[in-house]
């Protein structure tokens, strides 16, 4: 550019941007703005750590963005417990152990895997579906036995 004027515009325009961006970022994910401001100045390495999440978020703060990703805010609010895992029923008995069967037809997406094991399901004979079913009672009454 041979004109220094809008030279410098320019650079007080980029610089205004930047730091607006900077700031809200900050503030969306709680680092630093001055020390990212100084970081993207010097063109500093972020493979190297040259960045740092800042510690001191407000605790309300803290507690919103983690309830906007389902995770515990801190150690001292109280936290359910984790649900029990579910049984495997037949229906997921059956399809498991005929998945490598249906699967070893390479031409099958996964999606037509499922529908086919879906449409063997129902093909079956009532007396077969009920020894699935029966076998999953008695597994899932065998794990509630061994786990209390």
């Amino acid at each position: 550019m041979d004109n220094p004027t809008l030279a410098a515009a320019l650079h007080e325009i980029v610089t205004q941007s930047s730091n607006s961006c900077v700031s809200r970022l900050a503030d969306k994910y709680g680092f630093d703005p001055v020390e990212a401001a100084s970081f993207i100045a010097g063109g500093g390495d972020v493979m190297s750590g040259g960045s740092s999440v800042k510690k001191s978020k407000s605790k309300s703060k803290a507690k919103g963005q983690a309830a906007a990703f389902g995770a515990a805010a801190s150690d001292d609010t109280k936290s359910k417990p984790c649900a029990k895992r579910r049984h495997p029923t037949g229906y997921m008995l059956y399809c498991k152990a005929q998945r490598p069967t249906v699967a070893a037809d390479k031409s099958l997406k996964p999606q037509e895997i499922i529908s086919q094991l879906a449409r063997n399901w129902k093909a079956l004979e009532e007396d077969e579906r009920v020894g699935w079913q029966t076998q999953a009672k008695v597994a899932a009454e065998q794990s509630n036995s061994g786990s209390e």
